[in-house]
């Protein structure tokens, strides 16, 4: 029996090296006492393998306007609104920004933009509403997409709203300037209305010290942005020239 000096296990006579699995130490060089061969050590056990998993790849992205912007803006003007996108994935992103709104004057940029892991990147909605009329005054809503070229499940929206601000531009003539008749003439006004938003207008005639009689109808119209509207006027003299030269008067 060969006593292991590192950890005190009996071993077999021959044994050559500790057979005690937590130990293994060499027993010596000595030859064995009946002349035959040492074992053989035994082979050196390799420490189990560590299975290292890949790294899961995650997809994300996240979209927000910045609040607190100025968001209204007059016919013939811009207003640029920013939005943040940021890439919450662990992959860099190719982005594609697009924008849905009920009219042609509200665009998007950049067309594409690349965003890295856990890096955020800005986007512009540009609002350019044309000169009145034709921007009507009022609440202008959009949506606003972001969608990875890559991965076309990888998207993300935000809503959003632009104030075109209200001109009011009111005209009116008399056709004729110059009314002729016996006893009665008539006439027309025209309105026209060059602002971006509807308008109710009441006509009224001013008699005081005027020597005609001046009935407008209808007495209250409705005009739409860029919208024409005409009220008749009937004239008739407060008092009637039977003879004589004919005479003017102003209204």
């Amino acid at each position: 029996m060969r006593v292991c000096e590192q950890c005190g296990n009996a071993n077999d006579p021959q044994a050559r090296f500790c057979v005690n699995p937590a130990c293994g130490a060499y027993l010596g060089w000595d030859e064995p006492p009946d002349g035959t061969q040492w074992p053989a050590p035994p082979r050196d056990r390799k420490p189990a393998e560590r299975l290292v998993e890949p790294e899961r790849q995650e997809y994300g992205i996240r979209l927000e306007l910045v609040p607190d912007q100025e968001s209204t803006v007059e016919p013939g003007g811009e207003l640029r609104l920013e939005a943040t996108v940021r890439n919450v994935g662990t992959l860099v992103e190719s982005l594609a920004p697009r924008v849905h709104a009920p009219v042609g004057w509200i665009s998007v940029e950049p067309p594409t933009l690349s965003v890295f892991p856990g890096g955020q990147e800005s986007v512009a909605v540009l609002v350019t509403p044309p000169p009145v009329p034709a921007a009507p005054a009022g609440v202008v809503p959009f949506h606003l997409v972001v969608q990875s070229t890559l991965h076309p499940r990888v998207a993300a929206a935000v809503d959003g709203t632009a104030f075109v601000g209200a001109v009011d531009q009111l005209s009116a003539e008399l056709q004729p300037a110059t009314a002729t008749g016996k006893g009665r003439a008539a006439a027309r006004l025209v309105l026209h209305n060059g602002g971006n938003r509807p308008v109710q207008v009441a006509v009224t005639a001013d008699e005081r010290e005027q020597a005609v009689r001046t009935a407008v109808r209808p007495a209250l119209l409705e005009l739409g942005p860029g919208r024409d509207a005409e009220a008749a006027v009937a004239l008739r003299p407060r008092r009637r020239l039977w003879f004589g030269q004919p005479a003017r008067h102003p209204y």
